[in-house]
């Protein structure tokens, strides 16, 4: 959504508040994916943009088919110029275009594998509405989708939610997503997305009063 979507990001925030009011065995989570601009594959938004956007192939090849310059100032105001291999430019008319393009196979593959379960959002900011099992798998799924792209999540800066007011269940749903597994690392490792009594969807507050 908001990205050639009228509405879309006002729509976001309703409908999960919508879901979540109409089902409250439904929990939402939100996803927060860490540096993600900057992080997302090159080799992918070269492909995904020529795929999607042919008659600008050539300018996005112009723009990321070397390596770029990113500006990073400290707290000082000390500048410092890095040279990079990955991501899109903040700031560049394409950026938020092409990422959106490049993270829309991770959506579709999941929405595809787990279609019980609404995946919303746009750019890096993507909420997983749905009954919670269900929820945890989609989110497995999710994570080793951005995995192919060159992205993970940063757990602590997610959340999950629910309306429900059954304290063994909404307990339950602490357990639940207290220990998500990774398919996508060697080690069988797990993330923990921390409980919440709600957090903003595109700006707007979800969860209870």
């Amino acid at each position: 959504m908001a990205v050639g979507v009228r509405g879309g990001a006002e729509a976001c925030p309703l409908a999960i508040e919508a879901l979540l009011r109409a089902h409250t065995e439904y929990v939402a989570v939100k996803t927060d994916i860490s540096n993600a601009f900057n992080s997302v594959d090159r080799n992918v938004v070269l492909q995904e943009g020529a795929r999607c956007f042919p008659a600008l192939a050539e300018i996005i090849r112009m723009s990321y088919g070397n390596t770029t310059k990113v500006i990073y100032t400290d707290s000082e105001g000390k500048e410092y110029h890095i040279r990079t291999n990955r991501g899109v430019t903040q700031g560049d008319p394409l950026g938020m275009l092409l990422f959106s393009t490049c993270i829309r196979r991770a959506v579709e593959s999941t929405c595809k594998d787990h279609p019980d379960v609404v995946l919303t959002g746009f750019a890096d900011d993507r909420y997983l509405v749905g009954e919670a099992s269900k929820v945890r798998a989609a989110l497995t799924s999710y994570m080793a989708e951005l995995h192919k792209i060159g992205l993970k999540l940063q757990p602590t800066k997610s959340a999950v939610t629910t309306y429900s007011k059954d304290a063994a269940y909404v307990a339950g749903v602490k357990e639940l997503f207290g220990a998500v597994p990774t398919t996508h690392t060697q080690d069988n490792a797990s993330v923990c997305v921390p409980y919440a009594d709600g957090f903003l969807v595109a700006g707007t507050p979800i969860g209870t009063n």
